[in-house]
């Protein structure tokens, strides 16, 4: 199969597969002509048999037909030939053959559906035009029985068959394209010079769509397009067509163009339906009717249209005959604008006397007509009788004229003889719904009662008598709480005092209840004028005769009201009843009280201070008003008598007034009278607030003030000197006890110890101490703690020590010095106050007097040995620390250091004398031997001077030759004399070297003593020793060098001895630096004099440690050189020496870097504009500068290190680093942001890169953020956020929520927003408004920024743009479409909320919760065509059935507009019929009062299918059956019947049982019976009478329904309608063919229950037991013919014989008339 072998036309060689049979395949087409198989010429050459040959190729697959994949190349080559012909060719082929097709069809289907080879028509100025013009693809042509309509815009199929493939039929089509429509009409008519000639192609167009989808997607689009007469001529057209359509669907379109203006009028304009009227049939008389006259007359007759049909359908359409209410409106404004008030008239007269015919917005209309000055009025006038017209009004401004009596002075009355019948034209001011006119009429009538006599319009008690009659105007309750009270606000002074006199006498018969009622209600009016002058409310005003006079507060608002009494006339004994039980004051208020204590604050008047303090005790259960208010501010103001602090404690007379709460209570005058106010009463208030405010318990201090006072008055009362206590002592033991123990320690004395005099403290604190003596010694042990740091105790020195700092003079140490210094002295004063002795001493015991030394006082006495030099003292101190130590309290420890440390012991003094002891000095113990070490120190070091050693362990000397080697040094330098070398002295040395180990002697001895010599004497000495150790192995020198290393002895070219380590060589040493040239060593000469051998000692010094390369120490003092010389070029080769020579360098290397980073020696840049500046400018030090390769970070802002590279050396690496200050990073952006400079974006990366992107963001772009403006912020963020798009996405949603706070993003309403706030302008749904505002507008921004768009956009997004609204955009959305009432928006919102809440962020429970109450939901209102489209209206949800429920309440609930079963528990719709089955009970009642056709039953169907079977039937069907009757009944349980069809037989029997007491079948009587009453018309017995007149009359209603008769009778059977009689009808018919006499039925009746007794229901015996009783048997009567056997008469059972025995009692006796014995 894969060989291609087989030659074709076109040259080629192919597989099997892909070759043509030459004779059996298509020759039309063009691949299959290139592709057959060309092998006859093979085939006769090689002598095959071509039949053969053929057949087994054809079944190897050569192609006879061609695949899809073919039909896909051809049509490839159709394309680039334009071959319309082939491109005809292939459509027809594939669409006659393409079920014989193999390969790949869906595929190329696909191919074939998208590329443009089909041949098609394209638009033509022809409509009859039918070649085809062009190749298309399927997806842009509509199908060719489409021409006809589309001809002149849109292109067809041009092919002679119809596809029969789905794939190939063309995409496009009339139905989803009506806007092609639109185009062809516009074409049509723009291109028509004359109408008459298109309009049968218009009528086409018309008719390509359902009348519905034509007005709706075509005409309605067209006229938006389309404009004055093509318009006009275009809808006359569409109009004429229309006329065959039904009436309701003619209205319905006049509804759907109501507000297209297209209609030429009579005044030139173009109008709507509504808003033209018919020329030949409206009323001439208004001029709104002349001017709007349709004008279209030569417009039919152009057009060539049906006149009549287009007038019938204009008029159907809502072309008007008759004024609208609008047209009444426009005519009532036309009047105003002319004034003319006849035709006002005229008008009003139509609308009250034609409103029942006039059609519009009857309300609207009427609301404007209420609104417009249209209507004839009166003007107000103070004469009532006044009722011409002279003015036009609207009708909400006038009053009926029946009102004038009320409102003739203030307002306007209409004109007319009675009141309109037309409820919305009658005036809309009532004196019940406008109390406020009122108010004016009493204002006038006010003024006239009060005015002069000269310019009065009516006498006083004339006035007053017409303000009686406003009075009467509206009930008392209504009067004052809208007329007078309203008034009292507007009047002032005589006016309103007048108008409430006359009120306040028409009110005196009111009820005392009543009157009081009125008294609260006018409370806050001031009517009353007092004495003052002023007015006052009732409540603020006093009774002249019964109110208190004492205070001035009543004495000026006393009532004076008697001359306005007199004036209008009124009982001035009704007036003052009323005003008493309105609240007229006869005591002082909590109110008045504090008015009063004002004035006495004011007037400062101390006597009726105390008054009004005496009486509010007094009387305060009887004062009225707010009494915690007025005691609030009473304890505010500052009216209290009170004393002032004085020295003499009896006084208590009144010198000052304060507030409450700055005064004591008299009780706790004796414990402040020296320093604060106490009141002036005579005993405690029972007023609980009137209380003083201060007490002693919560102010402390001023128990402490108080005995500052006291002891500072008794002090200046003696004098500095002797002072006495004892007349003051009372008080201060009265004070100690005011408080408990604790308080009075810790909140009184104490803090009266700091501000108590200090002369006056000791007696003051020896009192307390004294008081203290009954305390538990737990408090006297805490006050002795509280006293610890006061200085008060006097000593034997004069000095005041604390207690514990004092000693007991009786029972302490007498050795001692410290001890007799610091005993206590206070013994006179205890006898000079009168205290107790043995008490206070006691307490201060307790509290912590010395009774023997402390470790403290051993040191100072040590001290004061020390500084007397007493080695008398010294030796007793040693001695009693040796003994007594273990008993000596205090800090042992730092004692016993610092008695180590202070030169108190009595020693030796070092001596040539071997074998001197006495002692000579005193020293610290650390400082001497013990004597048995004075063999080896006797020259040099002290020893002890004692008998024998200390036992006290810290007492021992602290010096022994083991730990202190150094003391043979100093041994050594003794002997060492003058530096001259003799043998003795040596003798001396080598006794001296003896004494310990050659090594450490050499260590410790040698080495040290070293450092104790100078000069001349210590160069020779030590290059003398070195020159000895030469000898020695070189790791010994070199320990020996080392041990030198410290000791200045080398002299070196500046004159200075130096140690070895810090000289260097003369001769390889470095040359650069000044440190060096100094510091050469200098010792020729002395080796010379000395006599040394020189090369031996160069070689010792160089193993020694004499430098050839600068050390660490050198490198640091060079830096310092650098710094005082202010050298850069020397800085910079110290630097670069030490950072490549570091490894080389010796010396404390730790400590000379940590010097070299301390100093400013360190060359750098200073900050600068030029980045590429790098020249050094100044001395900085490490810490100071960052690294040469931060330089391109911090430029602008801070110094960099001036060196070729970054150092190598960890230490020399600058101190300051990008990681560890990110803020001069911020600086660094400032600066880029403030230069604008054109690099700027290069600049940016470089900073961004400088830390982690979470530490760039936090520290560096955050802080930028917050300082930057809003214009430079945005390019700011921009460029972070293009360079950020290579983080993380973990990385860069951090970085969102980091940028949080920031608004910096515009969006589309002006604004700028966080990220988290913005709304992704590509992504996020864009049909909500608050997603439109908040879109992202950063186009420009990015371009004129220079970054990437497409990383920016990714970067916002993983930073949290919103793609997705949040639960609050959700609730803002629902706010906002409530606003706007934009039904689309709340469909749309519900539909997405629904959809995608799962990916809400935000706070979705309250929003939820708000989504739940708002009304923003689209719901379906209530309909009464449940086929129609119900109303959309706006609603909560919770008011709101599922969308699934629409068809089970649309007649009597609203439901969910949105198609859809909501999976968001919270948006799903809070009522169900589930939960609310009445309402079903509402909906099936409406629906059984229509006839019962089939969509009448499809909706009962829906309705009962709603709930269980059960619940359906008792909780919908039986309530609706018990509201509804007759034939209305009969529809509902007829159709529930058949809708219960399907029941099981058990289920259909209970209903019949519940269904029983029901009675709705009608039966021939007309009356309606249950339906176990009714008998089965088909399957029932005809014979009985009781059966005809029961049978179940439902035969005409079935067939007038829709309903299955067969399923109905059969449910009717299960149910129990009767197919038999019952024993009980049995009974019935039994008497009713007695009563009839018909003994045909009698016999007819017997034998049915005879033969059919078993099948009867009911209740057989008592049935059985009537027939037995009952004469209704038919009976023959005795007759002497013995065959006669026809009834003659009715007889009971018992009273005939049966048949069986006529033929022996024919002659005799009757018997039953049956021809057979009843069984």
């Amino acid at each position: 199969s894969h060989i291609e072998w087989v030659p074709s036309y076109d040259g080629r060689a192919r597989t099997i597969s892909d070759s043509f049979d030459p004779e059996q395949s298509p020759e039309a087409l063009g691949v299959v002509q290139n592709r057959r198989a060309k092998i006859s010429e093979v085939m006769a050459a090689a002598g095959v048999k071509a039949d053969v040959l053929w057949r087994v190729l054809r079944l190897c697959g050569v192609k006879k037909e061609i695949t899809w994949e073919d039909a896909v190349d051809e049509s490839g080559e159709i394309i680039k030939t334009k071959d319309l012909d082939r491109g005809g060719g292939l459509f027809c082929h594939i669409n006659r053959h393409q079920s014989h097709m193999r390969g790949g069809r869906v595929n190329a289907l696909k191919k074939l559906s998208q590329t443009a080879w089909v041949p098609a028509r394209g638009p033509a100025t022809d409509p009859d035009h039918a070649d085809a013009t062009e190749l298309l693809s399927l997806q842009a042509i509509f199908p060719q029985a489409s021409h006809k309509v589309v001809w002149a815009v849109a292109p067809t199929l041009c092919v002679q068959c119809e596809p029969t493939v789905k794939e190939l039929k063309p995409a496009r089509n009339i139905e989803s394209e009506p806007g092609i429509l639109v185009d062809q009409l516009c074409k049509l008519s723009e291109s028509a010079t004359s109408f008459a000639p298109i309009v049968p192609h218009v009528r086409a167009v018309f008719a390509a769509l359902s009348h519905a989808r034509t007005v709706k997607e075509v005409i309605i689009p067209v006229a938006g397009k389309l404009k004055g007469p093509k318009l006009a001529s275009m809808l006359l057209a569409f109009l004429e067509w229309t006329g065959s359509w039904k009436e309701p669907d003619i209205k319905d379109l006049g509804k759907q163009l109501a507000s297209i203006k297209w209609i030429p009028v009579e005044d030139g304009s173009i109008r709507t339906f509504s808003d033209t009227f018919d020329p030949s049939s409206c009323p001439e008389a208004f001029s709104v009717v002349k001017q709007r006259k349709a004008k279209m007359g030569s417009l039919i007759e152009d057009a060539k249209l049906d006149a009549d049909k287009v007038w019938k359908v204009l008029i159907l359409c809502g072309v008007k005959r008759e004024l609208t209410w609008e047209d009444a409106v426009e005519e009532a404004q036309a009047v105003v604008t002319d004034k003319d008030m006849p035709r006002a008239v005229e008008l009003f007269q139509h609308l009250n006397k034609q409103n029942s015919h006039l059609k519009g917005g009857r309300a609207a209309a009427l609301k404007q007509l209420q609104s417009l000055a249209w209507v004839p009025a009166t003007s107000p006038s103070m004469d009532p009788e006044a009722q011409k017209a002279t003015q036009l009004l609207a009708l909400k401004d006038v009053f009926l004229p029946s009102a004038r009596k009320f409102v003739f002075a203030v307002a306007p009355a209409l004109c007319i003889d009675a009141d309109p019948t037309l409820l919305e034209l009658r005036p809309g001011r009532k004196v019940e719904s406008e109390p406020a006119i009122l108010v004016q009429q009493l204002q006038k009538l006010a003024d006239c009662a009060v005015a002069t006599k000269d310019s009065k319009a009516m006498t006083s008690i004339v006035a007053a008598k017409h303000m009686v009659a406003a009075f009467g105007a509206l009930p008392t309750s209504r009067i004052i709480s809208e007329v007078i009270l309203p008034t009292g606000t507007s009047l002032t002074g005589p006016k309103l005092t007048s108008l409430l006199v006359v009120f306040w006498e028409w009110a005196g018969s009111w009820k005392d209840a009543d009157i009081r009622d009125l008294g609260r209600k006018i409370a806050g009016v001031k009517c009353i004028p007092v004495e003052d002058g002023s007015v006052r409310t009732i409540n603020d005003a006093f009774d002249p005769t019964n109110s208190p006079a004492v205070f001035n507060i009543v004495r000026e608002r006393k009532a004076s009201i008697d001359a306005l009494i007199t004036e209008v006339g009124a009982k001035a004994e009704v007036i003052w009843r009323v005003l008493h039980l309105c609240d007229l004051k006869r005591e002082i208020t909590w109110e008045d009280a504090a008015e009063e204590a004002d004035t006495i604050v004011r007037d400062k008047d101390l006597p009726r201070s105390g008054q009004l303090y005496a009486h509010i005790d007094k009387n305060h259960d009887k004062l009225t008003g707010k009494r915690a208010a007025a005691l609030e501010k009473l304890q505010r103001l500052a009216w209290i008598p009170a004393t002032k602090p004085s020295a003499d404690s009896t006084t208590e007379e009144a010198k000052q007034l304060l507030t409450l709460k700055e005064v004591f209570a008299p009780s706790a005058r004796k414990f402040v009278w020296a320093v604060a106010p106490s009141l002036c009463a005579s005993g405690e208030t029972k007023v609980h607030e009137l209380k003083p405010g201060r007490k002693v318990e919560s102010e402390a201090p001023v128990l402490v003030e108080q005995l500052r006072a006291v002891t500072d008055s008794a002090c200046k009362a003696a004098g500095k000197k002797a002072v006495s206590f004892a007349s003051i002592v009372e008080h201060l033991r009265a004070v100690f006890g005011a408080l408990t123990p604790a308080r009075t320690l810790s909140e009184v004395v104490i803090p009266a110890v700091a501000k108590v005099n200090q002369d006056g403290l000791t007696p003051f604190l020896l009192a307390f101490v004294e008081w203290a003596g009954s305390w538990k010694e737990t408090e006297i042990r805490d006050l002795g703690t509280k006293l610890s740091d006061v200085k008060w105790v006097p000593g034997e020195d004069g000095t005041a020590r604390t207690i514990s700092a004092s000693f007991d003079p009786e029972n302490s140490p007498e050795a001692f010095s410290v001890v007799k210094a610091q005993r206590a002295k206070i013994a006179p004063l205890l006898t000079e106050a009168g205290l107790k002795s043995d008490a206070a001493w006691r307490v201060l015991r307790q509290c912590g007097m010395k009774q023997e030394i402390t470790w403290e006082d051993a040191v100072l006495e040590a001290e004061a040995i020390v500084k007397d030099k007493d080695f008398t003292r010294a030796g007793h101190l040693f001695a009693h620390l040796e003994k007594q130590h273990s008993k000596l309290k205090g800090a042992r420890t730092p004692a016993l250091e610092k008695l180590q440390t202070l030169a108190w012991v009595p020693a030796t003094t070092p001596s040539m004398d071997v074998a001197a002891k006495e002692a000579k000095q005193l020293l610290a113990l650390k400082d001497v031997f013990l004597p048995s070490q004075r063999k080896l120190v006797w020259a040099v070091a002290p020893c002890l001077v004692a008998d024998a050693e200390p036992k006290l362990h810290e007492l021992r000397p602290g010096r022994t030759v083991e730990k202190e080697p150094q003391i043979l040094v100093e041994q050594v330098k003794k002997l060492a004399g003058e530096g001259k070398v003799e043998a003795s002295m040596l003798e001396h040395l080598r006794a001296v070297f003896a004494a310990m180990p050659p090594a450490r002697v050499n260590a410790e001895v040698v080495l040290p003593a070293a450092s104790g010599l100078k000069g001349p004497q210590l160069a020779v000495f030590l290059l003398t020793f070195l020159e000895w150790a030469a000898t020695w192995k070189e790791a010994d020198i070199k320990e020996v060098g080392r041990k030198l290393a410290d000791t200045k002895w080398v002299p070196t070219e500046d004159g200075t001895s130096r140690s070895l380590g810090d000289s260097f060589d003369p001769e390889k040493s470095p040359q650069a630096f000044s440190v060096v040239s100094r510091k050469r060593v200098k010792i020729g000469a002395v080796l010379k004099d000395a006599g040394l051998k020189a090369e031996v000692v160069w070689k010792v010094l160089h193993l020694c440690g004499m430098k050839r390369e600068i050390t660490w120490e050198d490198s640091v003092e060079e830096a310092e050189a650098i710094i005082k010389d202010k050298d850069f070029k020397r800085a910079g080769v110290l630097f670069e020496h030490l950072n490549k020579h570091s490894k080389e360098l010796g010396g404390n290397r730790t400590s000379a870097l940590e010097k070299l980073q301390s100093l400013a020696w360190v060359p750098a840049t200073a900050p600068a504009k030029d980045p590429a500046k790098q020249e050094a400018s100044q001395l900085l030090t490490l810490k100071g500068v960052f690294a040469p390769s931060a330089r391109k970070l911090v430029w602008a802002v801070a110094p960099t290190l001036v060196a070729a590279a970054d150092p190598s050396l960890h230490e020399l690496k600058p101190g300051r680093t990008i990681e560890a200050e990110p803020t001069v990073l911020v600086d660094q952006v400032k600066q880029l942001v403030e230069s604008a400079a054109t690099n700027a974006l290069e600049h940016f990366r470089a900073v961004f890169g400088a830390l982690a992107p979470a530490r760039i963001l936090a520290e560096v772009v955050v802080p930028v953020s917050a300082s930057l403006p809003e214009a430079k912020l945005a390019n700011f963020l921009l460029t972070f956020l293009e360079w950020s798009g290579s983080w993380k996405e973990a990385e860069i949603k951090d970085m969102g929520r980091k940028l949080a706070s920031v608004n910096w993003i515009a969006v589309e309403d002006g604004g700028r927003c966080a990220i988290l706030e913005t709304f992704d302008p590509e992504e996020s749904p864009g049909t909500f408004s608050v997603v439109k505002a908040r879109r992202a507008k950063i186009a420009t921004v990015i371009k004129d920024a220079g970054v990437r768009a497409e990383v920016i956009w990714r970067v916002l997004r993983l930073c949290g743009l919103k793609k997705e609204i949040t639960w609050e955009d959700a609730v803002e959305e629902a706010e906002s479409i409530m606003k706007d009432k934009d039904l689309a928006r709340a469909e749309k919102l519900y539909a997405h909320v629904d959809k995608h809440h799962a990916k809400f962020t935000g706070a979705r429970d309250p929003s939820l919760e708000k989504l739940q109450k708002l009304e923003w939901v689209p719901a379906k209102s209530q309909a009464k065509d449940g086929d129609s489209k119900p109303v959309v209206k706006l609603a909560a949800i919770s008011e709101l059935f599922p969308a699934s429920q629409q068809r089970l309440v649309w007649a009597v609930a609203a439901s969910l507009s949105v198609e859809i079963e909501p999976t968001l528990h919270e948006l799903k719709p809070g009522r169900n019929i589930q939960k609310e089955p009445g309402i079903l009970v509402d909906q099936v009642r409406q629906l059984a009062e229509k006839p019962i056709k089939t969509a009448t039953l499809d909706h009962l169907r829906v309705a009962f299918g709603a709930l269980t079977t059960a619940r359906v039937l008792k909780e919908v069907v039986l309530p609706a059956a018990t509201s509804l009757t007759g034939d209305k009944l009969a529809n509902l349980l007829l159709s529930f019947l058949e809708w219960a069809g399907s029941w099981k037989e058990t289920e259909i029997k209970e209903m019949g049982a519940q269904l029983s007491a029901v009675a709705w079948i009608p039966g021939k009587d007309g009356k309606p019976r249950a339906i176990n009453d009714c008998f089965d018309p088909e399957t029932s017995p005809e014979a009985f009478s009781i059966v005809k007149e029961g049978r179940a009359q439902l035969s005409t209603m079935l067939s007038e329904s829709d309903l299955r008769s067969d399923v109905v009778w059969r449910v009717c059977r299960l149910c129990g309608m009767k197919t038999e009689l019952t024993w009980a009808d049995a009974v019935d018919e039994a008497e009713a063919v007695v009563r009839d006499k018909d003994f045909e039925r009698a016999g007819h009746l017997i034998s049915h229950l005879d033969k059919n007794h078993a099948k009867l229901a009911g209740e057989r015996a008592p049935a059985l037991e009537k027939l037995q009783s009952i004469a209704w048997v038919p009976a023959t009567a005795p007759s002497l013919e013995a065959e006669a056997k026809e009834a003659t008469q009715f007889l009971p059972l018992k009273s005939v014989f049966p048949p069986s025995e006529r033929k022996l009692v024919w002659a005799v006796a009757p018997s039953l008339a049956v021809e057979t014995v009843p069984t």
